[in-house]
C-alpha cells in the first residue's frame, strides 16, 4: 500500500512539474499570440466569414498548444525515465485534461467571445457558428492529439521492455565505424541516443517533419533514403554531424 502511495504522488509531482513548465509556455509566447491574433480579426466586420476565420486561426493556434503540451510531458518523462508518465492509463487521463481543461476551456472562452460580439452590435443568434463547428474543431484537434499520445505510449512500452531487461539495456552502443553502411549508422546513431523510433518520428514532427515510425525503420534498413531535410533533422536529433551519419557517396549534392 506504501509503495501505490508513493508512486502516485511521484507521479503527481512529475505531472505538476509538466503543468508548470507548459503554463509558463503558454504565458509567454501562446496566450500573448492568441490574444493577439484574435483581437486583429476583431476589428473586421461581424459577419459569418469573420467566425470561419478566428475558427481556422483556433485551430492553428489550439493545435500548437496541445502538441506543445505533450512536449513538455513528454519532455518531463523522459528527463526523470518515468514509465508511469507513459502508461496508457496515464497518457489516457493526460488525454482528458488536454481536450478539457487546456482545449476545451480555450474553445468555450472563444464561443463566449462570439456571442459578446454578436449581442454588442444586434446581430441575430443565428449568426454565431453552429455547435457543430465547434464539435469539428474539438475532433480535428483531437486526433492530432490521439496520434501524438500513441507514439508516447509506444516510447513506454520501450522503456518498460528495457527496464525487464536491464543488462541489455545498459550496453550503449558506440556509433559504428566510417566504413559501416549509412543506414547501419543511422541505426546506431538512435541506440546511441538511447531513443526508440515513435519517440524520434515524435521530435521530427515536432519540427514539421513528416516521418512516421515505420518510415524511420526503412531508413535503417536501407529500404529507403530520407531527403535532405530529413537528414538534417536526424543529424540534430542525435547531436551528430550529417557526415558522420550519411557520407557523401551515398548521398550525393542532387540528392
Amino acid at each position: 500500500m506504501g509503495g501505490t502511495e508513493h508512486n502516485e504522488a511521484s507521479f503527481e509531482a512529475l505531472r505538476n512539474l509538466a503543468d508548470a513548465r507548459f503554463y509558463k509556455w503558454c504565458s509567454k509566447k501562446w496566450r500573448p499570440e492568441w490574444d493577439r491574433r484574435l483581437d486583429e480579426l476583431s476589428k473586421e466586420e461581424v459577419t459569418g466569414g469573420r467566425f470561419v476565420s478566428a475558427l481556422r486561426l483556433a485551430e492553428e493556434l489550439l493545435t500548437c498548444k496541445a502538441r506543445e503540451q505533450i512536449s513538455i510531458y513528454e519532455g518531463v518523462a523522459r528527463e526523470r525515465q518515468s514509465r508511469e508518465m507513459l502508461s496508457k492509463l496515464r497518457l489516457d487521463e493526460f488525454r482528458q485534461r488536454i481536450m478539457g481543461t487546456s482545449v476545451g476551456a480555450s474553445v468555450g472562452a472563444l464561443r463566449g467571445r462570439f456571442q459578446r460580439q454578436v449581442n454588442a452590435v444586434g446581430c441575430p443568434p443565428s449568426a454565431v457558428p453552429h455547435e457543430r463547428r465547434y464539435e469539428y474543431l474539438l475532433d480535428k484537434i483531437l486526433g492530432v492529439v490521439n496520434n501524438e499520445l500513441r507514439l508516447l505510449e509506444a516510447e513506454g512500452s520501450d522503456l518498460r521492455d528495457a527496464a525487464s531487461n536491464p543488462a541489455e539495456s545498459a550496453k550503449k552502443p558506440e556509433l559504428t565505424a566510417s566504413t559501416e553502411p549509412w543506414n547501419v549508422r543511422l541505426s546506431a546513431a538512435r541506440k546511441y541516443a538511447k531513443l526508440s523510433r515513435p519517440a524520434v518520428a515524435l521530435k521530427l514532427k515536432a519540427g514539421d517533419g513528416a516521418v512516421t515510425a515505420e518510415a524511420i525503420k526503412k531508413h535503417e534498413e536501407g529500404k529507403s533514403k530520407p531527403k535532405p531535410a530529413t537528414r538534417r533533422a536526424y543529424a540534430k536529433i542525435y547531436k551528430a554531424a550529417e557526415q558522420t551519419i550519411f557520407p557523401a557517396e551515398s548521398f550525393p549534392p542532387e540528392t
